[in-house]
């Protein structure tokens, strides 16, 4: 069976790795992880949710900025499906013996999925933008750190929005200082490490 993709295949394939990655992100966000570093803990959904903005970045820098920001509705889309199937999923009425219980599994609190929502949203704009600016200010560089810095950009942004849509009042400011600050150094050293990846796959959808 041949398995090599064209341009189009790529960039559709490209399009459902970045639906696949948010719902994941949001998916397995419920674990905790104990960084055992200070006491720092951070929600698992924080490994995945980069792919989210490396895929905008890319597709901004390879494709266009029209084919980016189409992505991003679209994965807003199939968000907002899945949300519409976890909150049908755990209202629905059913037996009290026998029946796994996912109700504390998945946060379907409005101001949180607001939250979300918004941070997707203008984070991942941001990103693209980020990624155009950077991309014509260094034209003739070729180098995978202008879409690092596009990246992290826009993945502290989409921190900042989620965090203090999410929190403020609930929270004390100090405290949401504190998880905006692991977040974005997590989100830093993260994307640092993944730089290989990012490059490797930038010229996978180029070839």
């Amino acid at each position: 069976m041949e398995l090599k993709l064209d341009y189009t295949e790529k960039r559709i394939l490209t399009g459902v790795i970045f639906s696949i990655a948010l719902i994941m992100a949001n998916i397995i966000t419920i674990k905790v992880i104990d960084l055992q570093l200070f006491d720092l803990r951070i929600h698992a959904g924080l490994i995945i949710y980069p792919i989210v903005h490396i895929i905008s970045s890319i597709m901004a820098d390879v494709y266009s900025k029209k084919d980016a920001q189409r992505n991003i509705i679209f994965g807003l889309g199939s968000y907002i499906l899945f949300l519409i199937m976890i909150i049908l999923v755990v209202f629905l009425p059913s037996p009290a013996i026998g029946n796994v219980d996912i109700t504390g599994a998945f946060n379907t609190m409005p101001r949180p999925l607001l939250a979300a929502s918004v941070a997707f949203i203008l984070g991942n704009f941001i990103t693209v933008a980020m990624t155009l600016h950077v991309k014509r200010r260094y034209i003739k560089s070729k180098s995978i750190l202008k879409n690092i810095v596009a990246i992290d950009v826009g993945l502290i942004v989409d921190t900042i929005i989620f965090i203090l849509i999410a929190y403020i009042g609930v929270l004390l400011p100090d405290r949401i200082l504190s998880i905006v600050i692991v977040n974005s150094v997590f989100y830093i050293i993260w994307t640092a490490i993944l730089t290989p990846v990012i490059g490797w796959f930038k010229k996978w959808i180029k070839s």
